[in-house]
């Protein structure tokens, strides 16, 4: 199993990197005389690349802290996902002696974020269409008219568009035809708590 997190530290006497047995193995790297980091960089989304670059040799520069997230193709070509924080060490003088970081495996953080994500849009995305379906038919709109009301409502009670159409799935499922308009229970869902 891969470790959750690994070291690495920047010497600035030396200006090399070491890094501990778990930041290879988070970083999907095997021990080897060539510089870690440019083998990291090798397996690195070359979107993120330049960012990262850029990133990592401005604290280094002016010792300060750091912090970002990339992606990376392991062993097997899959994406995996790395959060990485560090900070510069300074010797009684103020004169930067290390860079030490830290990198994490974040991938099924991200993973867990992303399906959920897709769980909340399909879910709200079934409502939306519901509520433009009872406009549509209650009114006899055409379903850019409809969606326009439902926009109109988010906009103006500063609730998301997702929230509003379930809460009004949610009022529509148990009122009683002729009790309440569509109209009314967007109005209600827009204003609820």
């Amino acid at each position: 199993m891969r470790p959750a997190f690994g070291e690495c530290v920047y010497d600035y006497a030396t200006q090399t990197w070491w890094w501990s047995d778990d930041m290879y193995a988070v970083a999907g790297l095997t021990r080897s005389d060539a510089d870690p980091s440019e083998l990291l960089f090798k397996r690195m989304h070359e979107e993120d690349r330049g960012v990262v670059s850029e990133t990592l040799a401005a604290a280094i520069e002016a010792g300060t802290p750091l912090s970002g997230q990339y992606r990376l193709y392991d062993e097997d070509d899959r994406m995996r996902s790395i959060a990485f924080v560090g900070d510069a060490e300074r010797d009684a003088d103020g004169e930067l002696v290390r860079m030490r970081g830290f990198g994490f495996d974040v991938t099924g953080v991200v993973e867990e974020l992303a399906n959920a994500a897709v769980a909340a849009a399909t879910t709200n995305r079934a409502a939306i269409e519901q509520v433009k379906g009872a406009l549509r038919f209650a009114y006899g709109l055409d379903d850019a008219a409809a969606f326009g009301i439902l926009s109109r409502y988010s906009q103006a009670s500063n609730v998301k568009l997702g929230v509003i159409a379930q809460r009004a799935v949610d009022r529509l499922g148990t009122a009683k035809a002729g009790d309440i308009s569509v109209i009314q229970v967007i109005e209600e869902a827009a204003s609820a708590p």
